[in-house]
């Protein structure tokens, strides 16, 4: 057995409750077995929580639905104010700024599968903000640039933002809070709330909005 969270979307702040699930994980690298622990997450999740039936999402290159794979940060693109689009996980970790003074925004053009593994990552210090084309984000609320690039990147693409809206709750099988902060189904769910309490075209104005709206 093992314990994953299922993000919510609320209509009131905090915007996305996290319901902690016990299921039946299914281990090893194969698709099929992540698919599995998937499904069991969901039913798992489901049958104590049944108004949500046919309204969970799995977000990540794993999931078994074509909307669940395209919402992966790695798949789903953030267009920058010259036009090219990138993924958010390469905008993400180009935009981080580190103790000892560098930025790797080369990282930005990378393929999405090594942003997360460029080797000056691990070896720059802590990280003390991040940097977007002349916009500064301080590193606390911690989650704050990872949520504020994923909510504007899906706001961006019209039919993803209104198919997403379809689901309420949202799982990310390789996410384990005990290893990791960030996570891409948290942000979905985020987003959803923004939409539906009619808040998201506020929020996404501009980065002092969006923490305001969303963490103060």
């Amino acid at each position: 057995m093992a314990v994953r969270p299922v993000f919510v979307a609320q209509g009131a702040k905090p915007f996305v409750k996290t319901e902690n699930t016990e299921f039946r994980f299914y281990p090893g690298f194969a698709l099929s077995q992540s698919r599995k622990s998937i499904e069991s997450l969901h039913a798992a999740f489901v049958a104590g929580n049944p108004e949500y039936a046919g309204k969970v999402l799995e977000i990540s290159t794993k999931s078994d639905t074509p909307l669940g794979v395209r919402l992966s940060a790695f798949n789903l693109l953030y267009r920058l104010s010259d036009g090219r689009k990138r993924c958010v996980e390469n905008v993400f970790q180009a935009g981080k700024r580190f103790s000892d003074g560098n930025q790797y925004t080369e990282i930005m053009d990378l393929p999405a599968s090594e942003a997360k593994r460029f080797p000056a990552l691990r070896t720059s210090g802590a990280v003390v903000g991040f940097r977007l084309e002349g916009m500064d984000f301080p590193a606390e609320p911690k989650r704050l640039f990872y949520h504020w690039l994923y909510v504007r990147a899906l706001s961006q693409d019209r039919q993803l933002a209104d198919e997403v809206t379809a689901y309420r709750a949202f799982t990310d099988i390789v996410f384990n809070p005990q290893k990791s902060l960030n996570c891409q189904a948290r942000s979905a769910a985020l987003f959803v709330a923004l939409k539906e309490t009619g808040l998201l075209e506020e929020a996404v104005s501009s980065p002092e909005r969006f923490a305001e709206i969303v963490f103060e």
